[in-house]
């Protein structure tokens, strides 16, 4: 019988600081802390993933768009080189967060999409985030 552990943490993502309770194998918890502080992104099979999704448009839409497979590796493989390229500027909790090679169908488009908006979104709460004056003047104006 395999042994299992409940462990509470907490998770930094794009919302916040998030607490997670979850039963997890240790050596699964692990993988994420060594993606996390790897030199690099991890490597995928860009190939398997293009086939599939070649395959499930080609099951909706029909054989109408040729390039579908060609479009997708040049996709990936162009997200995958800025993800590298920019690998050391990304928070490790949205790397950890974001980039997770054993999920169906891993996507270096999705992971940098994933990124771009975790940056995004902490870039526009610092400008959203008030002054402590600003409080106050609001506050004097109203009497």
């Amino acid at each position: 019988m395999q042994r299992r552990h409940i462990l509470s943490f907490s998770v930094v993502t794009v919302l916040g600081l998030v607490p997670v309770a979850t039963w997890a194998r240790p050596d699964v918890i692990s993988d994420y802390v060594l993606l996390a502080a790897s030199a690099g992104p991890p490597g995928v099979g860009i190939h398997k993933t293009c086939r599939e999704s070649e395959r499930a448009i080609t099951a909706i839409f029909g054989n109408s768009n040729a390039a579908t497979f060609e479009n997708c590796m040049r996709q990936e493989q162009t997200d995958q080189a800025q993800i590298a390229k920019d690998w050391a500027s990304y928070p490790t909790a949205d790397r950890t967060h974001c980039v997770q090679p054993k999920v169906y169908m891993p996507s270096y488009v999705e992971w940098l999409t994933c990124l771009e908006i975790a940056r995004d979104a902490r870039r526009m709460r610092a400008e959203n985030t008030p002054t402590a004056a600003a409080p106050r003047r609001a506050r004097d104006s109203s009497r």
